[in-house]
């Protein structure tokens, strides 16, 4: 319904960043996006860098990314080498439509219907600067966009950098065994693949070959009268020292060379299980491309001597710079999005503590702080919406419904808000307490649990009401229920917040004679550390999420003495609704959760979640300080994927994908970050545990998850995600 409305650029934007420039490259003035929004005849021209050396004789290949599936094989266009001493290339655009003339030649035109996705793939060449030698090693890619984007103002600098971002920002649409770029022909997947072409920008400037230190972007967001900045920070330390262990083997004159033997060592292939693309059989890397893969798809590497073999590639006098000086915990690449503007009545994305994703792949964040707002980022960073201010007061948690209406639980009202994107408005929905957690379920209901944590409330078919409709009680639950789930079969699950916690089961029931039954649903404790026969598995949980196969996912987070803090526990319901389920958990402090807050599951059924608590140190490095917050993923049968790291003195692992003070830092994080959203693409977001709205921003991980239908609602309508089968668009 609305996410039409929002799937391509949303506002008028303006673009500043500056980049990190390649020691050894011309300085040049450096502004945005180089690519123009319009199509016309042209030359798209380029240069190809090995390092600081220019590439010549490769192989540079156009094509247009498949639409058959994640990875699929794209449509060759055109071809072209890199033949001028300076590694020069340029292809010619027909101002027609032509389509595919020759794909062995370098002329082509769009086709004659469609606009497809766009990129390059360059092999080979002459990697030193001097002498014949070639190396089958060297193999880079870059994404240009869409087909009619690309004019004779394009201009792309295809080197290690570059590649580094496409991959990180299009991994989950990327077949190393083809080297092939594609996504399946639904709307949504499609939808996925333009927004992670947007991210590379906000990641390298493409013209320059370089990584940016910062951009910022501008816009004046429905619900607001005055522009709002948002400033984007990439990683550009690991982004370069990725791209520098590309070059310890692209600058060598062949394949085979010790430099090129170590890096295709040192980066194993993940299961294709918890991938994008199950049924693939990964080889091992040959090239360059391959290897970047493996390394953004797999960032722990499988050990801490893997990654610190990849690291001692690095040279004393490495190209790009700057770059990390001692062994990161894993290969991940994340971008920090954070504001100082004044938006309603607060900060933009102040106190963004509870996330969720649109259709179009927008993110959504409930502002909690004295004046909360309703905050929405579009999928490249730019400032979309900040409304309801004063309105809304405070929030800790917001859902996205079938239709695409926005639902916000003001925990300091009795009141749920329902926001129209298209219209930019919202009404008020009374309700029957003061609400806390609030999910929508896949056939257009909305569930909201009470502060005063005594029962669990309906808006009965929301996603289609005209007008506000009264709540009405569906289940009785305890205190401090604070984390809400819905599943495919109609069930709503309450988790209780608490040193000895409870799950509750709300289900649909035609039994009037049992207890807790109301309007046509009852609801059971059906696990409690207090409950007889259950071992103790919830122990002050802060996330619930629905995986695969209708399992359910908690994640306990606190360090207490319990045997199953800071586990993540897998649900299985009963045959029966009501009963008691099995739960197991995971080993304590397991991927390097500990205090985990948040959870989410990705379209392979890998559950993410953040610590709020910081790292005991750099597992590969064995330094301990200084600490870091990590975000957590394992695979949908529990099992850790990120590193699980070894457990200090003080209860703190040393595990996860850690993020320093560039990502969370302690002004804009004073509590650390929480809540976690994954969209289409297959980026993970990561809220802010700021209470007051002090702390600003929100953090986005780098297309390591796999992608997902979005918003929740429309998976639980689907049937998938988070029930039988994938979750993938």
């Amino acid at each position: 319904m609305f996410p039409s409305r929002w799937a391509a650029a949303f506002f008028a934007i303006g673009l500043s960043g500056t980049a990190v420039l390649t020691s050894g490259c011309a300085n040049v003035a450096l502004s945005g996006s180089t690519e123009s929004l319009s199509g016309s005849q042209g030359t798209l021209s380029g240069k190809l860098h090995g390092g600081n050396q220019p590439v010549v004789g490769a192989l540079v290949r156009l094509y247009a990314a498949g639409t058959s599936g994640y990875g699929s094989a794209g449509t060759l266009y055109a071809t072209t080498t890199s033949s001028a001493p300076d590694g020069g290339f340029q292809f010619s655009k027909s101002a027609t439509n032509t389509g595919v003339t020759n794909s062995s030649g370098s002329s082509w035109g769009c086709p004659s219907s469609g606009d497809p996705q766009m990129y390059l793939i360059s092999t080979g060449g002459i990697t030193q600067g001097t002498g014949t030698a070639t190396n089958s090693a060297a193999a880079f890619a870059i994404a240009l966009g869409r087909c009619s984007q690309i004019t004779s103002a394009t201009f792309v600098d295809l080197n290690e950098v570059t590649t580094v971002a496409t991959m990180a920002a299009l991994q989950q649409y990327f077949n190393p065994n083809t080297e092939s770029f594609g996504a399946p022909a639904s709307t949504q997947a499609q939808t996925g693949f333009q927004n992670g072409v947007a991210t590379i920008s906000n990641m390298v400037d493409k013209a320059a070959g370089a990584a940016y230190s910062s951009n910022t972007v501008s816009a004046t967001p429905a619900g607001h009268s005055a522009s709002v900045t948002v400033t984007i920070t990439p990683e550009t330390k690991k982004i370069n020292a990725i791209a520098n262990v590309l070059a310890a083997c692209v600058n060598q004159t062949s394949s085979s060379a010790a430099q090129c033997s170590t890096l295709f060592a040192s980066v194993p292939a993940p299961s294709p299980a918890v991938t994008s693309q199950p049924g693939i059989t990964f080889s091992a890397p040959t090239d360059v491309l391959q290897a970047a893969y493996f390394m953004l798809s797999n960032p722990a590497s499988g050990s801490a001597a893997n990654i610190n073999a990849a690291f001692g590639l690095i040279s004393a006098d490495a190209p790009f710079q700057p770059s990390l000086t001692t062994a990161p915990t894993d290969w991940s690449v994340a971008i920090r999005y954070d504001s100082a503007s004044a938006c309603t009545a607060g900060t933009f994305l102040g106190g963004a503590y509870d996330l969720a994703v649109d259709g179009a792949g927008n993110l959504w964040a409930a502002g909690d702080s004295a004046n909360g707002n309703l905050m929405a980022l579009t999928p490249a960073g730019a400032p979309m919406v900040c409304d309801l201010g004063t309105n809304v007061a405070t929030s800790k948690a917001l859902t996205i419904d079938t239709a695409g209406y926005i639902w916000i639980a003001s925990n300091s009202a009795a009141n749920v808000y329902r926001y129209d994107p298209n219209a930019s408005s919202y009404t008020t929905w009374p309700t029957l307490h003061v609400p806390y957690a609030i999910a929508a379920d896949g056939v257009g209901n909305v569930f909201y649990t009470s502060v005063s944590g005594t029962e669990v409330d309906e808006f009965a078919n929301a996603a289609t009401a005209v007008t506000p409709a009264t709540a009405r009680k569906v289940g009785a639950v305890g205190s401090g229920p604070f984390y809400l789930s819905a599943d495919t079969a109609g069930n709503v699950w309450v988790l209780q917040t608490a040193s000895s916690g409870s799950l509750y089961q709300v289900y649909p029931s035609t039994t009037t004679t049992a207890g807790n039954y109301y309007n046509g649903f009852q609801s059971s404790i059906v696990a409690s550390t207090s409950a007889s026969g259950d071992t103790g598995h919830i122990t002050n949980p802060y996330g619930i999420a629905a995986g695969l196969n209708r399992k359910m996912a908690l994640i306990n987070g606190s360090n207490t003495a319990s045997s199953v803090s800071n586990t993540l526990s897998l649900v299985t319901p009963a045959s029966t609704a009501g009963q008691a389920v099995t739960i197991t958990d995971s080993a304590q402090y397991a991927a390097g959760n500990s205090w985990g807050r948040g959870l989410a599951a990705d379209g392979a059924g890998n559950l993410w979640t953040v610590s709020s608590s910081s790292s005991g140190g750099n597992y590969v490095t064995g330094a301990t300080s200084p600490a870091q917050y990590m975000i957590n993923e394992f695979s949908a049968t529990g099992a850790a994927i990120s590193p699980t790291g070894t457990l200090t003195s003080s209860n703190k692992p040393t595990g996860g994908y850690q993020k320093d003070s560039t990502i969370f830092p302690t002004a804009k994080y004073p509590n650390g970050p929480r809540s976690v959203a994954i969209d289409p693409t297959g980026n993970v977001w990561i809220g802010n545990n700021s209470t007051d709205g002090s702390g600003t921003g929100v953090v986005e991980l780098v297309g390591s998850a796999a992608p997902v239908i979005t918003p929740i609602a429309a998976a639980l309508a689907a049937g998938a995600s988070t029930g039988n089968g994938s979750s993938m668009p």
